[in-house]
């Protein structure tokens, strides 16, 4: 039901009509989105867009949005709602759900689909500087935001954790998964990952979510399990829940990979390390490990050997095959 996404992700809308302001191209605007978090102004630009609201987007370098809140909060207005300081060194988010967005001139339209449920987005953006936008809402099913009227949204620069995880660090202002900068990190912090020594693997698993296909080979890996993992570049690894849309009965949670606007679900961020053709996994939120060993079988297509895993319930010594989406 279109009501549950609607509460899912709306925001308070707290913007000022018209733009204002004089606007850089509207490929900086794309280029800038496409690389953070951005939160919707709680007082438009009364405050110079310092106060933000806890609910928010993240726009991803391939092409993937994700409806995004704060885990914890500390509004600097009394008894105004939720809301942060857009001066906070560093936030903790939950991602709640995953879409695609696209650019067409200073259009940005998006949608999410959860349970098959679906909701469609249309703004019209203007950068005001590399941190702010305005965007006018031509037509808004996801976040409630009114049509006609204009509102300001800023990209947050400070450090970002994911469900407690590091996730973004604000020294290189990219988002995990982002190959423009190195990661900052020492060696010598909590989570770090030393970098792949199998450069073939790694850079096929990068991309994507890759899910267990049903049947192994014998429909070309059509059919795929609802459970995906997702390898980003940084050495961080996300699960996820893909909707449900089996189309054999009483098969189970399977989607077919064919299929276009497979919604899913974030369920939780780990790291994962690459030794050989060996991937170790490690989720600090559940304190699980998983370990398997794949061999490759084209650039879409794996076949892997359960080492060890606490975490996605797989017998260790068995064998399955894997099938990139997206």
């Amino acid at each position: 039901m279109r009501i549950i996404l609607v509460l899912m992700l709306a925001a308070i809308l707290a913007g000022c009509g018209g733009s204002g302001g004089s606007g850089s191209s509207e490929q900086s605007s794309t280029q800038a989105l496409q690389q953070g978090i951005w939160f919707p102004c709680e007082l438009g630009m009364n405050d110079g867009c310092s106060i933000l609201d806890d609910d928010g987007l993240q726009f991803m370098q391939d092409g993937t949005v994700k409806s995004i809140e704060l885990a914890d909060y500390h509004c600097p207005i009394t008894d105004y709602g939720n809301c942060f300081h857009q001066q906070q060194d560093l936030i903790d988010i939950n991602a709640r759900i995953s879409g695609q967005f696209q650019f067409n001139g200073s259009d940005l339209t998006f949608g999410f689909q959860l349970n098959g449920d679906s909701c469609q987005t249309h703004y019209r953006l203007r950068t005001l500087d590399d941190q702010v936008d305005s965007f006018t809402v031509v037509t808004d099913q996801c976040l409630g935001f009114t049509a006609g009227e204009t509102y300001y949204m800023r990209r947050y620069t400070g450090d970002v954790t994911l469900d407690g995880v590091p996730y973004i660090s604000s020294s290189r202002d990219t988002v995990a998964g982002d190959d423009s900068g190195s990661d900052g990190n020492s060696g010598d912090e909590p989570g770090n990952i030393p970098d792949s020594d199998n450069t073939e693997l790694n850079s096929i698993l990068v991309g994507g979510v890759w899910a267990t296909c049903e049947q192994g080979l014998q429909d070309n890996c059509r059919l795929l399990d609802t459970d995906g993992i997702s390898f980003l570049e940084a050495g961080l690894v996300h699960g996820f829940e893909m909707e449900d849309r089996c189309p054999v009965n009483n098969f189970g949670g399977c989607f077919d990979r064919t299929q276009s606007g497979v919604g899913s679900q974030f369920i939780a961020a780990g790291f994962y390390q690459v030794s050989g053709n060996e991937v170790s996994i490690f989720v600090p939120s559940i304190a699980c490990e998983a370990k398997y060993r794949y061999q490759i079988i084209d650039s879409n297509t794996m076949e892997y050997l359960v080492l060890a895993d606490s975490c996605f319930g797989e017998a260790v010594g068995t064998t399955a095959y894997t099938h990139r989406y997206w």
